[in-house]
């Protein structure tokens, strides 16, 4: 079951997120917590996540969900690394990332965690617009005077990512030769790569060779953020950029649209029986799934938590070595969704079980976890939930909907910084 977070009458004391998946303690409803009246509730049904649990187990110590198990009959090569979200938000946001400083045509790129290569694509697609139209006023080619073709190289841990990655830039390498209105050349490559394994520093093969480097939604991964960062910084040429960004905290308030799908998939999940052990391995995925993404900071007071997360940013980049790092909250609705149905898709599509799941009794729970998805993201989100119509009229939240696109706040810490120039 998913863990609840309050216990008799006052809130539990949870412990900061670890990047360490086994004492992941879920703060599923940390807002919702800080008073008994204000349980979690879903579908206009209270969730009481403690009477779940009293009803399977007589135990009343709390143990940490386990490490989360692979579905059966789910092929390897569909599991991607847990907080992978669709293309609908991560391109999006890496799009937002990159306009912060975008690459010239002729600058040596880097994606450190790279994932399925999202940021690295988008990187790319920056440097042909350059190859185009010239570089953005201000931008320049920092260090691509030695590079005169330029190129993006994605580093990530992760083998299953790298694998999805390259089978991603095959595709768009196959495309150049069928669609010639978009000219993909900048080359795109992706190694495997601990980026703050002390035993493994990748950064002596490429020092001080990249002019900007991009780590999207990806620093709260690492168990030494600093030193990832640091590695970074020898592998820049003096004067090169920086750019970073992390997701806010799990909560109603800052993740509307990943709050919901967690609080929808968990109530579906925990109503059904497990008598195969898919379920539970189900449930430990969709923990996994929603824990470090969201973990660079805990939940509380809005402003508290966003000036704790700026800090937090700009201490690693200082004591990694960079120069005049700055650090800003970011609350945009920069993801665009046809329905809900694909924002929830954006959301959990790509757990391993998923597609099982939409399955199960005909389509009935996968029916089911929609329409509680709807419920859920229409009380969080509150008016920043918005329909746009086709000619960029809008309406809040209430309306039908049809023929318009949706938007969905979400809340990010960007951060800038230099690599020095001695």
């Amino acid at each position: 079951r998913f863990p609840d977070l309050v216990s008799g009458p006052n809130p539990v004391s949870t412990t900061r997120l670890t990047q360490n998946m086994t004492s992941f303690v879920p703060k599923l409803v940390r807002q919702f917590a800080r008073s008994r009246d204000r349980w979690n509730r879903v579908g206009g049904t209270t969730v009481d996540f403690r009477a779940m649990r009293a009803s399977t187990s007589t135990s009343t110590t709390e143990s940490p969900p386990p490490v989360a198990t692979k579905p059966t009959n789910v092929p390897p090569h569909q599991t991607v690394p847990p907080g992978t979200f669709g293309a609908r938000i991560a391109k999006p946001w890496c799009e937002a990332l990159v306009d912060i400083s975008r690459p010239g045509a002729t600058d040596f790129c880097l994606d450190l965690a790279s994932g399925v290569g999202t940021c690295s694509f988008v990187v790319a697609d920056q440097m042909d617009d350059a190859k185009l139209w010239g570089p953005p006023s201000g931008a320049g080619a920092l260090g691509g005077g030695h590079n005169t073709t330029g190129s993006v190289l994605g580093l990530d841990r992760s083998r299953a990512a790298i694998d999805t990655a390259k089978a991603s830039y095959q595709q768009r390498a196959n495309n150049k030769e069928t669609n010639k209105t978009h000219d993909a050349t900048t080359s795109v490559r992706f190694e495997w790569c601990d980026a703050d394994d002390k035993d493994a520093p990748w950064q002596e093969k490429y020092g001080k060779k990249f002019a900007r480097a991009y780590c999207a939604n990806g620093l709260q991964f690492f168990q030494n953020p600093t030193e990832a960062c640091r590695r970074v910084k020898e592998s820049l040429t003096p004067g090169g950029v920086f750019l970073v960004s992390v997701w806010g905290p799990l909560d109603p308030k800052t993740q509307p649209l990943f709050f919901s799908a967690y609080a929808s998939l968990a109530k579906v999940l925990n109503e059904m029986r497990d008598s195969d052990g898919w379920v539970n391995g189900a449930r430990n995925e969709t923990i996994n799934h929603f824990s470090a993404p969201f973990s660079w900071v805990d939940g509380g007071d809005q402003t508290s938590t966003n000036q704790r997360a700026i800090e937090k940013l700009e201490e690693v980049l200082i004591n990694a070595g960079f120069d005049a790092p700055d650090a800003a909250t970011e609350v945009g609705s920069h993801c665009v969704f046809d329905d809900l149905e694909q924002a929830a898709l954006a959301c959990v599509g790509e757990l391993a079980f998923f597609s099982k799941f939409k399955q199960l009794d005909s389509g009935r729970v996968y029916r089911d976890f929609l329409e509680v998805f709807e419920t859920e993201l229409l009380k969080n989100a509150g008016d920043g939930l918005v329909f746009r119509g086709p000619k960029g009229t809008q309406s809040v939240m209430g309306s039908n909907g049809e023929g318009s696109v949706v938007t969905v706040p979400a809340t990010a810490y960007f951060a800038h910084a230099t690599a020095p120039w001695r």
